[in-house]
């Protein structure tokens, strides 16, 4: 699994976005979810945390997740 943190200014306190990307059989998935204020968690999200921020997701969390870069729809 490939995973990084974008900022969109050079302060901590700014926006910045946590990407996941991994294949499951000849799908690329990849998962984004952005923080807003500094609010950001101070390390990415395990595997672990990365499902149950996927199965948030499914219930009306934050992020967007993409199937081969096509946006998923709830």
């Amino acid at each position: 699994m490939k995973k990084s943190r974008n900022y969109e200014a050079l302060s901590w306190r700014s926006t910045c976005i946590d990407e996941y990307q991994w294949e499951s059989g000849d799908d690329k998935l990849q998962f984004e979810i952005a923080y807003h204020l500094g609010f950001a968690p101070k390390s990415l999200f395990t595997d672990r945390e990365l499902n149950a921020a996927l199965v948030e997701w499914s219930k009306g969390g934050p992020g967007q997740f993409y199937v081969n870069n096509q946006r998923q729809e709830r």
